[in-house]
Formats: structure tokens, sequence, C-alpha cells
């Protein structure tokens, strides 16, 4: 409990080591967190929507600590803070201090001894720990309920009962007979049923997601359909996964598929994205992937391209911090013809993060496309700096894009 309390407190060795073990980005992901309680401090944003706080106050430095989506605080604390507020954290929090004071009282009168106390008490103790780091996974949350549930039988255990004689009982046992086996009966089939819907059908739609890259372009659509009716489990992020995968290969051989067949995956990828939309309501993930897969679109069908403008438009207003909302409107400019703002829009997501190398290639890239070679080797000259040593293949590229401007 020491430990807990000095692992929040800046300047001892436990703070230190504590921020040695974890990634800079939940660090940041954090304070988002934190920001979202802020703003919602009673009630929270609700259960299971720490995301739309995250996109909300979304720190442009994730993208250059590390990975920049993130559905969990990956802290229990700021978890429950964010999504269910303080009286959310209190509820939680009152679990653990029930169950202590349950099972010390039981010790300290004498009923039960000291391991039956201990042992519980120090699995709950690491349990939380744990959580201070990630979040809760089947295998934890499973045997945080069973633990719970340990404690609630040998605590129940202690109730004093009164015995009944041999006769009663032997027939309330013959009675129970038939519950007993009938219960059985209904138990086995509901783990049959629950076992196939959720064991065996998601595993048959992960083989039909990776199946579906396999296959000729004609026949993709039949699978991605086959995946996504098999399951429903994980369908969001199938179809974030199938309209990246479409991005990539309609991308590549654009020239190479027949335009009815490309136009037939477009349509279902975009018409699945669009399901995601209306079911999740705010959702940025499912509007910037319509904003890149419509400007995918405009390479077949111009008249797509307002579309893509729009949803990237819809991406920024949910997200304001986020350099990926406005690398897409930037680009889709560039698409019109609107070269000017497009540059803008580059030049915008590196405000958002000076240090991020990504964010000065594309505006040196967005510069040589305007005709302005010198802003372009200017912004070239800082992604080589800001890259370092880190990527020697894509210092290389840098390197043969600064050699070219200065020719």
């Amino acid at each position: 409990l020491v430990g807990i309390f000095f692992i929040f407190q800046k300047g001892n060795i436990i703070h230190e080591k504590f921020a040695e073990m974890i990634s800079q980005d939940r660090q940041i992901v954090w304070q988002i967190a934190w920001q979202g309680f802020k703003e919602k401090p009673l009630f929270g944003w609700g259960q299971e929507n720490f995301e739309l706080a995250f996109n909300q106050h979304f720190n442009p430095g994730l993208f250059t600590a590390g990975d920049i989506w993130f559905d969990r605080a990956h802290n229990v604390v700021y978890d429950i803070l964010a999504a269910n507020g303080i009286l959310g954290l209190l509820a939680y929090l009152g679990i653990f201090i029930s169950v202590f004071y349950i099972l010390w009282k039981k010790y300290l009168s004498g009923k039960v001894n000291f391991w039956l106390t201990a042992i519980p008490s120090v699995l709950l103790v690491a349990y939380f720990v744990q959580n201070l780091t990630v979040f809760d996974m089947v295998s934890s949350y499973l045997m945080f309920f069973l633990i719970l549930g340990f404690i609630s039988g040998f605590v129940d255990g202690e109730k004093n009962e009164e015995k009944e004689d041999e006769s009663k009982s032997t027939r309330t046992e013959e009675r129970e007979d038939l519950p007993k086996k009938t219960l059985a009966i209904i138990l086995a089939l509901v783990f049959l049923v629950t076992f196939f819907e959720f064991i065996i059908q998601p595993a048959r739609t992960d083989y039909l997601a990776i199946k579906a890259l396999r296959v000729p372009h004609q026949e993709r659509v039949k699978i991605y359909r086959e995946t996504l009716n098999t399951s429903p489990v994980g369908k969001y992020q199938i179809r974030e996964f199938f309209a990246d995968q479409s991005q990539v290969i309609i991308g590549a051989n654009i020239d190479k598929i027949p335009k009815e067949t490309t136009k037939e995956e477009l349509d279902f990828v975009v018409s699945e994205l669009e399901k995601t939309e209306k079911e999740v309501v705010i959702d940025f993930r499912s509007a910037l992937k319509l904003a890149q897969i419509y400007q995918t679109y405009f390479l077949i069908d111009p008249l797509k391209i307002s579309l893509a403008e729009e949803y990237a438009e819809k991406a920024v207003g949910m997200s304001p911090n986020n350099q990926l909302g406005y690398w897409a409107l930037a680009k889709i400019k560039f698409s019109q013809g609107r070269k000017e703002e497009g540059v803008a829009f580059f030049r915008k997501a590196v405000e958002l993060n000076p240090q991020l190398d990504r964010a000065h290639w594309y505006l040196a890239i967005a510069y040589r496309i305007d005709n302005q070679p010198e802003k372009a080797l200017e912004e070239a000259e800082i992604t080589k700096e800001l890259t370092g040593e880190n990527n020697p293949v894509f210092t290389s590229q840098i390197e043969q894009f600064i050699e070219e401007l200065s020719k």
C-alpha cells in the first residue's frame, strides 16, 4: 500500500522505477484520461466510452511516443475515472474495501485463520497493482471474480444452520436428484451453444479474414461478406481491417483490376463503414476510414472526392488535435487541385507536434508538389535531423530527396 502511494509521488525511487517500466505513450494517455475526467467528473463518459474522451483530448505527442490508438487508459484508476467518474471509482474501490473489512473482521474475531485472510488479501492487492499498467483480460477478470466467490463462499459457510434429521435429508436428496440432472443437461446445452457462438464462430471469422487477402480480386467481396456474417464479434475492427487492405490492394493495382470489380469492393467496404458510423455514432476511426476509402474511390469516380472531404472534416471535428485527420484532409485538397489549402493542413500537422519527422516529411513533399523547392528542402533537412540514425532506409530516402532538390 505504501508502494502504491509513492508510485504517484514524483521525486522518489519507487516512482522513477515505475516510470522506467511503463512506456511514454501510456503516461500521455493517462494525462488524456485525466483531462476527460475533468470534463465529466461525476459520472464520466460512460462505460466502454474511454475512446470518446481519448479522441476529444488527443495529445499530438503520442506520434513521437509510441502507439496512437487506445481504447483503454492501461490504468484501472484512470480508466474508471474517465469512463465512470468519481462515483464509479468510489464504487470500484468499495469492492476492495468491503472485502478487506469482511476478511480481517472474521480473522480478528477468530472465525477464520490467518492464511484464509492473508492469501486472498495479497491476491487482490497484486491484482490491483498489475492493473495500474495494463487493463483486464479474460484471464485476470475471471480470477478476480473467482477470488471474490471464494471469499463469499467461506464467509457464508461460517453461518450456523439448523441440522435436519437424517430421514428428511434423505427425502430431500431424492427429490433433488431429478432437478440436478435436468440442470446438468441445461448447462451442457448452454455450454455447447456458447462455445460454438463465442469460440468456434469467431475463430472461423479470423480464418476468413486472412483468407480474404489471398483470394483473387473478383472473389474478395464474397469472402468479406462471409467473414462479417459468420460472427459479430470484433466486427468493427474487421471492417476497418478490410478497408485498410482494400485501400492498399486497389491503390497498388488500380490499372490491373476491372473497374466494376473495384467499384463492387469499394461499395461494400463503404457500406460496412457507414454501418459502424451509425451504430457507434461518434467514432473518429470510422469517419477517418471513410474519408480515406472515398479518396481511393476517387481514382475511378472523381465525384466521390466531395464525400471524402466531408468525412475528413467530420474526423477533424471529432479529434481536433489528431494529425491523422489533417493529413487526410490535406491529401484530399491536393486531389481537388487546391494545393494551397492542402499545404496549410500539412503545416497544421507540423504545428501540432514539431518533433514529428513524418509531419515535416509530408510537408516537404507538399511544398515540392506546390513548386516551392526552397521550403521543401528546408522541411526535408528538418526531417533528416529528427530521424537521425533510427531509420536508415528512411534517412536514405530523405537524402535522395534532398539531392534531387539541390540540383
